[in-house]
This record gives structure tokens, sequence and C-alpha cells, in this order.
């Protein structure tokens, strides 16, 4: 069983690879004398597709291998997995159509996509967590990026006002739903949402104690979704 779940992360763990592979090698290429500080974005937007594009292969690769495997902390299946295909290839068409933005604003950081791709791990990961943690790991992975995201023209004010805000709101939601996920834990000792499942299809008498765990939580995934009325 286990060597079967270490098979299923395989695009997880190929993912991260290309995430470091793509930063140090694009970082070392735009900031080398040798090849004249070369425009990298178009030529990085490709290779990013192309990464993306096989990464969708091995999940396709794999869907005959995943036969709803749950641990203390991940969850692989069927289910998830195209999910997981859907996420990435909406992605690829994401990334490729914001060519000609790109050109019209004259962006030319190769961190743009960089982060972009940060954030599809944050989601994609995100998509099989199985606790409270690696939920919030994820949230914040994919988060993090997107503050920076919103302020990537730098030369432009409102573009780093909503940046500020939005870090600050972030900040705030990230607030409540450690507030929301330590009240969870305090009051099952669990983070497992499979434990969670199972004591609450037990025990409903402890349903009304969980009315300001669940409330923080809410608030906190409303701020981060910036859905009215907390879209400030």
């Amino acid at each position: 069983m286990s060597r079967i779940f270490e098979v299923t992360l395989i695009p997880e763990f190929f993912f991260i690879i290309v995430l470091i592979f793509l930063v140090f090698f694009f970082l070392l290429v735009a900031q080398s004398k040798l090849y004249y500080y070369p425009l990298v974005l178009k030529t990085f937007i490709y290779v990013a597709s192309f990464f993306l594009f096989f990464l969708v292969i091995l999940y396709y690769n794999s869907l005959n291998l995943y036969t709803g495997l749950f641990t203390s902390n991940f969850n692989v299946s069927l289910d998830l997995s195209l999910l997981k295909i859907i996420i990435i290839v909406f992605s690829i068409f994401s990334i490729l159509l914001s060519l000609d933005f790109l050109k019209v604003e004259k962006i030319n950081d190769f961190e743009y996509i960089v982060l972009i791709l940060f954030s599809v791990f944050g989601i994609v990961v995100l998509v099989s967590a199985n606790d409270l943690l690696i939920t919030y790991v994820s949230i914040e992975i994919q988060s993090l990026s997107l503050y920076i995201l919103v302020s990537i023209k730098k030369n432009t004010l409102y573009s780093t006002e909503a940046g500020l805000k939005y870090f600050v709101l972030g900040s705030l939601a990230s607030i409540l739903l450690l507030f929301g996920f330590s009240g969870i834990y305090g009051i099952f000792g669990s983070i497992n949402f499979s434990d969670l499942a199972l004591i609450l299809s037990f025990d409903s008498d402890i349903t009304p104690i969980l009315l300001f765990p669940t409330l923080y939580i809410l608030v906190g995934l409303l701020f981060k979704l910036t859905i009215v009325p907390f879209h400030f």
C-alpha cells in the first residue's frame, strides 16, 4: 500500500522539482552577462506550459493506480486526480492567454510565471489535503504567490496599493483561519479530516461548540476569496 501511495505522488514530486529547476535556471539566465540579459518571459511561458502539460500526462498515466488511498495527511483518488488535471489544463490556457496582456503592460519579469506555478501547486496540494495543517499550508502557498502577483507592476501606484491591501487582508484572513483550526483541534484533539468526520458521526452533542471555530474559518475563507461583503 505504501509503495503504491509513493508512486501516486510522483506528479507532486515532479512539480516541486520543476519549480526549483525553473527558478534557479531562469534566475541565472536572466541575470547573466554572458547572454546579455535576455528577455526570458516569452520563453519561460512556453517552457512552463510544456512542463505543466507533461504533468498532466503523468497524472493521466497514473489514473489506474488511484484506488482511493488515504493517509493522515494526503488523499489520492481517481476523482481528485481528474480534478488536478482540469486545474492544470486551465492553468496552461491562462498562462498562454496572458502573453498579449504582458506585451501590452510591458511586463518582462520571469517571476510572473513562477508565481503562477507556485499558486497552481498550492491549489493542487489543497485538493488532496486530508488535515487542517496541509490545508492551511497549501492555502498560504497560493495566497502568498497572489500577493506578489498583484503588485508585480512595481512602478504603478495602483498595483502597489492593491498588493499591500491584499497582503493586509490576507494576513487577517490567515489569523482567522488559524483561530478556527486551533479551536477545532482544542475541541476534538485532532486535525485529521477522517477523524473529525468519525467523531461528528458518533457525537452530535458536540456540534453547537463548533459554532465559533466554524465562523472563524468561514470568515477567513471569505476574506481569502474576497467574496462580498469581505471584498475590501
